[in-house]
């Protein structure tokens, strides 16, 4: 047994492995005397191992939920039956009738044709890789990767200073070191980015389909490979989100990308299946944080309407759109303080009888007027 073959395998890799579906099926000293040195020998490796091995005990114990992921139906009870089999034969002690010489023909075909089951359910159900692992994979630099195995957020720090906090199951590609005339990372799952501006170096996230670029802000990306859509936020700052073309499909001129510009409290919602973006506010606007500015006060004493909405716009960092020739002369009298963006809007609509709609992530406001 050469321990050297299996330093760069896969889970599928092992499960595809007749060392290793012989070791699991017919442990001999031998063979554990000889996994038990390799995994000693290669820490590294020992979670695609146990994985392998969870995937085979999985379908032994008709854990469906979990070999549904790997497995049709059909070809799990048929590998369960060819596991069941291969068991019994090895613990009939009272069939001395059967030679050694078959029993150890039959063992080997048992194994042989789980392989042939699961490298075959594999090639025809396993997904194609994502846009993630092909993108990192073509990457000519070295990469450091970080992948969240805990259930809480962890933070990463990227070589600019540069903050990532990471959701479980999700991971995250950066070079050693940025270097060039940007920062690019690439994510897959979900992550929260509190990035360091350098105008000289914007910043790129590759979240599988789409590219978000920033100089300098707080946002978050969920692009999680199983989900139907993929959600851009922005808390602070402001962001670019698209989706770039690819190659070959004679888009040219200004048609190279789609996307949207993003401001804080708004976010972009990219769906996979029609590869469109659809714009809108976050559903609870919270206040952004302004360096060297005072809070801002909604303490309304026959205040001029406009400069109410004027005063929600900079707080909440969204665009309002009203007729100020329609408002002016319109005045609110009201403590607001408390409220939350939407619960502002209603009292000041309903103090100039209008009303608001939320159009591409602004907010529309209507009225006749006040006299």
């Amino acid at each position: 047994m050469d321990k050297n073959n299996y330093a760069q395998f896969s889970i599928t890799d092992f499960v595809c492995d007749d060392v290793f579906l012989n070791y699991h099926l017919s442990p001999t000293e031998t063979n554990t005397f000889f996994w038990n040195e390799w995994l000693q020998q290669n820490p590294a490796k020992r979670s695609e191992w146990e994985q392998a091995e969870q995937l085979l005990e999985a379908v032994r114990m008709g854990l469906s939920d979990y070999t549904r992921t790997y497995l049709s139906p059909e070809a799990e009870a048929h590998l369960l039956g060819r596991i069941q089999a291969t068991i019994a034969l090895l613990n009939d002690n009272e069939t001395p009738i059967v030679p050694i010489w078959r029993r150890t023909w039959l063992i080997r075909s048992a194994a042989a044709a789980c392989v042939l089951l699961i490298c075959g359910v594999w090639y025809f159900n396993q997904s194609p890789p994502s846009v993630y692992q092909q993108e990192v994979a073509a990457l000519k630099e070295s990469v450091i990767e970080k992948t969240n195995e805990s259930d809480k957020p962890i933070a990463v720090v990227l070589p600019d200073g540069s903050e990532v906090v990471l959701t479980p199951k999700s991971r995250v590609a950066y070079p050693i070191n940025f270097i060039g005339d940007s920062r690019t990372v690439y994510l897959s799952g979900e992550a929260t980015f509190s990035v360091v501006k350098d105008f000289k170096k914007p910043f790129y996230v590759h979240a599988n389909e789409i590219v978000t670029k920033v100089l300098g802000t707080k946002f978050a990306v969920r692009a999680f490979e199983k989900d139907k859509d993929v959600v851009v936020t922005v808390q602070s700052g402001q962001v670019s989100v698209y989706n770039p073309i690819k190659k070959g499909t004679g888009v040219s001129g200004n048609q190279k990308t789609r996307g949207v510009l993003l401001l804080p409290n708004q976010q972009a919602v990219f769906e996979r299946l029609t590869e469109q973006f659809k714009k809108s506010l976050v559903a609870q606007p919270v206040l952004i944080e302004i360096p060297g500015l005072q809070a801002i006060s909604f303490e309304f004493n026959e205040t001029p309407v406009i400069e109410a909405l004027q005063r929600i716009k900079k707080a909440y960092g969204i665009d309002i759109v009203f007729n100020t020739e329609v408002l002016r002369g319109c005045e609110i009298t009201a403590s607001l303080n408390g409220e939350s963006l939407f619960e502002k809007l209603d009292v000041l609509t309903q103090t100039i009888n209008g009303s608001y709609e939320i159009v591409e992530g602004q907010i529309v406001v209507t009225t006749k007027g006040c006299q």
